[in-house]
This record gives structure tokens, sequence and C-alpha cells, in this order.
């Protein structure tokens, strides 16, 4: 399920990789790496708010993350720029 939901993801196949991350968090709810590959991709999709929360779940499984603390650390410089753009 998580192979597949990451060659979804990178083929721009959102809908379809979300369904299959989800159906491997149901499996293993405490995976760090599948919420930081959810998170990644909702990040890509723009569904930050998502992503931010999946990047914080991660983070609390696995605070040593591969890549996921610069890959969150990116999506807050990301929001902390729409914040200030906003009127």
């Amino acid at each position: 399920m998580f192979s597949l939901a990451n060659v979804l993801g990178k083929l721009q196949k959102y809908k379809e990789s979300e369904g299959f991350f989800l159906h491997a968090l149901r499996i293993n709810p405490n995976a760090a790496s599948f919420h930081g590959n959810l998170a990644v991709l909702y990040h890509r999709w723009g569904k930050l708010d998502l992503a931010k929360k999946h990047y914080e779940l991660s983070l609390d499984l696995d605070a040593e993350a591969p890549g996921t603390r610069d890959n969150y650390n990116m999506l807050l410089r990301k929001l902390d720029h729409i914040k200030r753009s906003t009127p």
C-alpha cells in the first residue's frame, strides 16, 4: 500500500495516492514514515493544513524521521509567507 501510494503521488495522482496512504495508516497508525509521506503528498497537493497535521504526527512518532523536519520547516515558512502576504 505504502509503495503504491508513493508511486501514485509522484505521478500527481493525489486522490488515489491519498486513499492508499490512508489505508496503510488504518493498518499501522503509528508508522511515522506513513504520516510523513502523506504529509509530503498533501504539501504537493496544496492541502497545507493536512500536511502540517501529518508532519506533526510523524515527528511526534519519530522526531528523527529522515527529511521530515526539513519538509515541515519548509511548510512552516510557506505558511508564514502566505500569512504575511494576506491582507
